[in-house]
């Protein structure tokens, strides 16, 4: 055996070479570089022609790789579905059999609901279907006009010369065409972008004469500052714009706020004391409540500086030199000093009783005979009352400095409780919550 024969150099290829149809020719008596054409038959029964150096360098069966076409690899055999869309009479005598799923040649398809396109084979072998279907193509059935009339009703009638909405799919994407809705309104977009949205002037996305600021609300317009928004005029802004604009109230007050937020009703914000200024600081609403201002305890912090109706809380120091904190708005809304009003409701206490029984109640350290005081005794009949601020009950930072200071003036509490019944003494004890009735519950608080 020669060493250059096709047998000693390619042995994978011996098993190829057709048995019959070869005449004298061997893969012993031929070199596997010869150009000589050889017949040869594949393991799936195919057979075919080859120069012997082309099976060398690597080609194999035609039909299984799908250059010829055969029964076995034919477009009818291998895809029947797509095989149904074939066109029935736009191909010639060229059928489903007679090219393979790979091929690159051009043929007429007709999908089932009728419609008929040219497309390679191979690229509808891989899953490419109708174009018109898939709106990529536009026919009477997927065009806007067919698909959604009410929107093609809002085609702008000169705007998009010949174009129609019988031209267009509603999923067109990079198309912008000119539109005009109910109320004249006329702007540009992309087909697309129409289905879910509409009108940008009736929607107050862009500004216009219909939705302006002057024409929907003249009274903010006359608020509008008119040096301090460069050129920007209530004219060029709709009402429900995220855009910061200036103002300037009819008191002379200036400031900055988006639009949208005038739309919901929000105002100057010195007129209601939002913000602090000459005309609504405390100093100049209620000077007398800003004459008991700490200035000590408040540092840098002046009645100048906040508003009558801030939520602030800040220290303040009546004419007894009583000090305490306190929120500005509660102070204008009559909130006085705690500790004064804990000794006028005493005395209002003290009153009550003497009215009632015509006898002094007055107060009284020995009786307990300790430091501890009652607010009010009368010996004679062995009844004592105690009026309880709110400082008995709960923690109140400028009154107890620290929580142990409020346990240890409850423990009091108990102790003058707990002395006057170890000596006969009925104590009344008057909580502050009852501010609104204290004589009817000093009277159904007595004893019978």
């Amino acid at each position: 055996m020669k060493e250059n024969c096709l047998a000693a150099k390619s042995l994978h290829l011996i098993t190829e070479w057709h048995s019959s149809k070869n005449g004298v020719l061997t893969p012993y008596n031929v070199t596997f570089t010869s150009n000589k054409k050889a017949w040869w038959q594949c393991v799936k029964g195919h057979e075919w022609k080859a120069i012997v150096s082309n099976r060398t360098n690597g080609r194999n069966c035609p039909y299984c790789a799908g250059k010829k076409v055969c029964g076995s690899n034919c477009l009818a055999t291998v895809n029947p579905e797509l095989a149904k869309e074939w066109h029935s009479t736009k191909n010639g005598n060229l059928t489903p059999s007679d090219v393979t799923p790979g091929s690159h040649k051009k043929v007429w398809w007709q999908c089932r609901k009728g419609h008929e396109w040219e497309a390679m084979i191979y690229s509808r072998n891989k899953a490419s279907g109708c174009p018109y279907c898939s709106g990529q193509k536009i026919c009477e059935d997927n065009c806007l006009a067919t698909l959604d009339p009410d929107l093609a009703k809002e085609w702008h009638p000169n705007k998009n010369g010949n174009l129609t909405p019988f031209d267009v799919t509603p999923g067109s994407s990079r198309q912008k065409v000119w539109w005009l809705c109910s109320k004249g309104h006329e702007w540009e977009t992309r087909i697309y972008v129409r289905k879910r949205c509409g009108c940008p002037y009736c929607g107050c996305k862009k500004v216009c004469e219909d939705n302006c600021l002057a024409t929907l609300r003249p009274d903010l317009a006359a608020q509008w500052h008119p040096s301090k928004n460069d050129r920007l005029t209530p004219k060029d802004i709709v009402l429900a714009s995220e855009k910061k604009v200036w103002w300037l109230c009819n008191k002379g007050h200036e400031w900055q706020c988006v639009m949208s937020s005038r739309k919901w009703g929000s105002g100057c914000p010195y007129c209601v004391g939002k913000k602090v200024c000459k005309d609504n600081c405390l100093a100049t609403i209620d000077p007398e409540l800003a004459r008991e201002w700490n200035y000590v305890q408040n540092g840098d912090l002046t009645p100048f500086d906040v508003t009558f109706s801030s939520a602030k809380k800040v220290w303040w120091k009546c004419n007894k030199e009583h000090n305490w904190i306190a929120r500005v708005d509660n102070r204008y809304n009559g909130r006085c000093c705690p500790h004064c009003i804990v000794f006028k409701k005493e005395s209002e206490c003290r009153d009550i009783f003497e009215n009632i029984f015509g006898k002094e109640f007055p107060r009284n350290r020995k009786v307990l005979e300790c430091r501890l005081e009652l607010d009010g005794y009368c010996e004679e009949l062995n009844l004592a009352f105690e009026y309880n601020g709110e400082q008995h009950y709960k923690f109140i930072k400028y009154w107890h400095k620290t929580q142990e200071n409020l346990k240890k003036a409850q423990s009091y509490d108990r102790l003058k409780a707990r002395l006057c019944e170890e000596k006969g003494i009925k104590l009344i004890v008057i909580p502050y919550t009852e501010n609104h009735r204290l004589e009817e519950f000093i009277k159904e608080s007595l004893p019978n």
